[in-house]
């Protein structure tokens, strides 16, 4: 416990807090169409219009498309995995309730990551077979 709470000190004092401070800049110092986004120069009309310019770019950047998830991917592999999950926690549900007349409690977990990795993958086409259409 001791060498642990002497690394957490020296770790604080090797780091200042400054060397953890996030920068001031605003926009990181991007530039569009010429003038930096956080010139203070000009009119009120022209700022309004350069941060109006800075924000149709950046929700431009929001709005790209995303990849999608790897559940949507691969539904099979996703409804394996979960129904072997699924499956193994209901088998030892079930071996706390049986108790040893069931047999053991790792070989019905088991059991039901068997069924349930089965059934998911079932599910887990089906879905990828309507998607499809």
């Amino acid at each position: 416990m001791q060498k642990i709470l002497a690394t957490f000190l020296a770790s604080l004092l090797l780091f200042p807090a400054g060397s953890f401070a996030q920068d001031s800049k605003v926009n990181d110092g991007r530039v569009i169409e010429g003038t930096a986004a956080t010139e203070s120069t000009g009119t009120l009309r022209e700022s309004a219009a350069r941060q109006a310019r800075f924000a149709v770019a950046t929700d431009a950047a929001a709005r790209a498309p995303k990849s999608p998830s790897w559940p949507s991917r691969y539904p099979t592999g996703f409804g394996a995995l979960a129904g072997a999950g699924i499956g193994a926690g209901f088998g030892l549900a079930n071996a706390v309730s049986c108790g040893k007349e069931c047999g053991g409690g790792a070989e019905l977990a088991l059991r039901g990551a068997i069924v349930g990795a089965f059934s998911g993958s079932l599910t887990g086409l089906l879905v990828k077979v309507i998607r499809r259409q």
